[in-house]
């Protein structure tokens, strides 16, 4: 069984043996870096307005926030706070746009731009951060095909708030096929000793052969498959309104996670 004896795992340096560091934020301005991220959720199926990321950064951290008054991503969905490394979709009232599986019958809402920030082809990736355990909310990474008409997603980790305990947590991974035919639905849901409510280190691995999965530096996950497109990255706070309790109506807005940093590295052998 994994050994996790920090309670509060520290970072890692910036040099990664066999790696060569290709993008990165530790969120030390005091405004998001809007040349990396773009701060909204798929707004082509709903809008910027409604999908904008409620954040703050403080400390040299970035806390994805969930409000009170916050709008769903479309009705009857989710509330959402997510940055993305990317954005593709076609002209307003088509059906071109990423993640489109959602719901078949979505139409692109707005002409958006493109936005090509960071989309790599395999390498190695790590966000160091502290989940929100409040049930009914999730803090995930998650990766999807940039421009690709037939996409999976490689599932870094969901943190679900329902399943962070002071002696372990639940890190749910995996690969989901979507529209790519060349993937099979794969995922897990692994019991680990750790307080994912403390900051931890979550590490991602993908090569073309498979994609490894770690928290603190430790592999946990192996999948032997791999998406063969570039994809982006999705970071954020998810809260489901189906999942909420009443006991836990007490808790104070703005509800929030914590983000240290995130790292992004390539192969030196390519």
């Amino acid at each position: 069984m994994l050994s996790y004896p920090f309670v509060d795992f520290p970072p890692n340096p910036l040099e990664r043996p066999g790696y060569t560091l290709e993008f990165s934020d530790e969120f030390d301005r005091e405004t998001l870096d809007t040349g990396k991220w773009f701060p909204y959720l798929l707004p082509h199926w709903s809008s910027l307005e409604r999908t904008s990321a409620r954040y703050a950064l403080k400390d040299g951290s970035l806390r994805l926030r969930i409000e009170e008054d916050q709008p769903t991503w479309v009705d009857g969905s989710d509330r959402v706070a997510n940055l993305q490394t990317g954005h593709f979709s076609g002209p307003k009232g088509s059906q071109v746009g990423q993640f489109r599986h959602y719901n078949p019958a979505f139409v692109v809402t707005e002409n958006l731009p493109t936005v090509r920030h960071y989309t790599p082809l395999f390498g190695y990736f790590e966000v160091r951060l502290k989940a929100l355990a409040v049930t009914g909310y999730h803090t995930a990474l998650w990766m999807i095909g940039f421009d690709q008409p037939q996409a999976g997603e490689i599932r870094c980790f969901e943190l679900h708030g329902g399943n962070i305990e002071p002696g372990r947590s639940r890190v749910d991974t995996g690969i989901l096929s979507w529209d790519d035919p060349n993937l099979m639905q794969e995922t897990y849901e692994d019991w680990l000793p750790f307080n994912a409510a403390e900051y931890h280190v979550y590490g991602v691995e993908w090569t073309p052969e498979r994609v490894d999965f770690y928290v603190d530096n430790r592999k946990f996950r192996s999948i032997e498959q791999s998406p063969k497109y570039p994809m982006q990255f999705m970071l954020g706070l998810y809260e489901r309104p189906h999942e909420l309790r009443a006991e836990d109506a007490i808790i104070p807005f703005p509800r929030v996670c914590e983000i240290d940093y995130f790292r992004a590295y390539r192969a030196k052998n390519g």
